[in-house]
């Protein structure tokens, strides 16, 4: 069985799940990235991979790209993630396994209807994919519901997301040093930008001093245009002494700083498809207060179980969340412990890969088990 990805670049995000589908699949895998990648996301601490076997660079050659065309034509499986809308013509011509790879539609509301890429792709599917072995695969819980209002999909989405690399780790030799320090320590990591709300660590920050609640620590990490303004809020609110900005550090440095970190706050709206900065943090030892309108967090986080969920853009709902945290030490510890095996036994890429192909083996009506829960199991409403 050959199974290509196909997407414009080669990203770190998929990386993790192409390393553990070759591992399975050997040379019947394959991933072809279309473009080339920008200077934007280069300067922006992108990647490039050049030493990948499966690699196809479809962009570098007149053979390349024919090469590719061929495999998207012929190859049993193909998953399409942001790719060129004429690998989705090659695909409707066969009537073989296809996926489609997205985030919600939505994330702006029913404004986003008036897009013209999603009027072209719903009436595409409409005319030539509908009763066609085409499927979704839902990098947001929230994807599922956008489609059912289009009518589009019904019974064929599937859950999936953005997958890192979940390291070993002894998790509790872990606990076991941050047990008992005398200040918690709280870890924020994004772009500074609207969607992302970075004024709400620091509106929390004042709302705990303010009812005697000292013993914090917050470090946001990352730059953007609401960086000045969240460093001029971080004064006139006088929390300089609990909250502080580090600008923009390494990956690997934003892990060793997440392992010494108790809780992660996410805080973005609706806007923020997925969020694979939650995947990194549930990994490395912290648990998560996350926005419930972020696409993430329906999938991994269940309440009260691997961390927990705030209403999203809702100062006092976060703060409720925050003080039964610090109230209840050996709850948040066993909350990052959960998080850590929620990522380790069921959304690492490994097991990703390995719940993938089961999916395709029932869909082939090969097999009648199908994933019941994770990645590749049948898509909810939210």
């Amino acid at each position: 069985m050959k199974i290509a990805i196909i997407s414009i670049y080669f990203i770190h995000h998929w990386e993790p799940l192409c390393e553990e589908l070759y591992k399975l699949l050997k040379d019947d895998f394959c991933f072809i990235a279309t473009s080339k990648m920008t200077n934007s996301l280069k300067n922006n601490g992108f990647p490039q991979y050049i030493d990948k076997k499966y690699l196809i660079n479809a962009f570098e050659s007149d053979n390349n790209l024919e090469k590719s065309k061929k495999i998207a034509h012929e190859a049993d499986v193909v998953i399409l993630g942001n790719a060129p809308f004429c690998y989705k013509i090659i695909r409707s011509k066969v009537n073989k396994i296809t996926f489609e790879q997205a985030e919600r539609w939505f994330k702006r509301g029913y404004i986003n209807l008036l897009s013209p890429r999603l009027i072209k792709s719903q009436l595409f599917y409409y005319l030539f994919l509908r009763n066609k072995r085409y499927y979704m695969l839902n990098s947001s819980a929230y994807a599922y519901s956008d489609l059912l209002f289009m009518h589009s999909f019904k019974d064929k989405c599937f859950k999936w997301g953005y997958f890192t690399k979940v390291m070993d780790i002894d998790i509790y030799d872990l606990m076991n040093k941050k047990r008992n320090r005398e200040v918690v320590k709280f870890i924020w990591c994004a772009r500074f930008l609207k969607l992302k709300h970075p004024e709400l660590p620091i509106f929390l920050a004042a709302e705990l001093k303010e009812i005697g609640i000292s013993n914090i620590e917050f470090n946001m990490y990352g730059s953007g245009p609401c960086f000045d303004s969240s460093l001029n809020l971080i004064k006139k609110l006088n929390v300089s002494d609990v909250v502080k900005l580090h600008g923009t550090v390494p990956n690997s440095e934003i892990v060793r700083r997440m392992r010494d970190s108790d809780i992660f706050l996410f805080t973005s709206d609706r806007r923020e498809g997925w969020g694979a900065v939650l995947n990194e943090a549930m990994s490395n030892g912290c648990v998560a207060i996350s926005s419930d309108s972020i696409g993430a967090t329906p999938y991994l986080i269940e309440h009260n179980k691997n961390g927990l969920i705030f209403e999203s853009n809702n100062l006092k709902s976060l703060l409720e969340q925050t003080k039964y945290l610090l109230n209840n030490p050996l709850e948040r510890e066993k909350m990052s412990v959960s998080a850590y095996e929620t990522m380790r036994e069921v959304w690492s890429p490994a097991n990703v890969a390995k719940q993938f192909l089961e999916l395709v083996s029932y869909l082939l009506g090969e097999s009648n088990y199908i994933p019941i829960s994770g990645p590749c199991s049948k898509s909810e409403m939210k």
